[in-house]
């Protein structure tokens, strides 16, 4: 509890704690100095609290050992996805998408597919950006998110942004 053992002895010997084990009397609790010995061993109770915490980090240890590969390709994954740019993580979900239509070979699976495509003809009057399902984004959520605002970059030679979040995109893509 107290960050040296000078500061400790020196709590020991104060004025409020004399009176406190004064008030204490010859109550049944053991004094604070009884568990603590002045020559710096560890008493029965830290003694306890050490074992206990070395067989939880024991059983920790053990429980995590089969999960080392996957905690590590988790970890370099997330790392490289960081350093992606949006325009890099976009194509790398581009390319997922490809891939997945791709290995569905099934030709039963095509025609339904291609059918669905026809059918599904996407009602977006408000003209609203789509969202990461193909549909259009709730007109709350373009409000929210300021779309209608337009942000003119002078820089560019007065390119426009939609929308505060993708004109600050705009300039961290340029300085990284």
């Amino acid at each position: 509890m107290y960050s040296k053992q000078t500061v400790y002895d020196a709590h020991l010997g104060s004025k409020k704690h004399v009176k406190a084990a004064a008030a204490r009397g010859s109550s049944s609790a053991p004094t604070p100095s009884a568990e603590t010995p002045s020559n710096g061993t560890s008493s029965k109770p830290q003694e306890s609290r050490n074992k206990r915490l070395a067989r939880l980090s024991h059983v920790s240890t053990v429980l995590l050992t089969p999960l080392v590969t996957t905690l590590s390709e988790t970890k370099s994954n997330v790392e490289r996805r960081f350093a992606l740019t949006a325009r890099e993580r976009e194509q790398e979900m581009l390319d997922q998408s490809n891939a997945a239509t791709q290995t569905s070979g099934d030709p039963d699976a095509a025609a339904p597919a291609e059918e669905e495509a026809e059918e599904e003809k996407i009602y977006n009057p408000l003209k609203l950006p789509l969202g990461w399902d193909g549909k259009p984004i709730p007109y709350w959520l373009y409000k929210l998110h300021g779309l209608g605002v337009e942000y003119r970059c002078e820089i560019c030679s007065d390119h426009v942004y939609m929308g505060r979040k993708n004109f600050d995109r705009h300039f961290q893509v340029r300085t990284s």
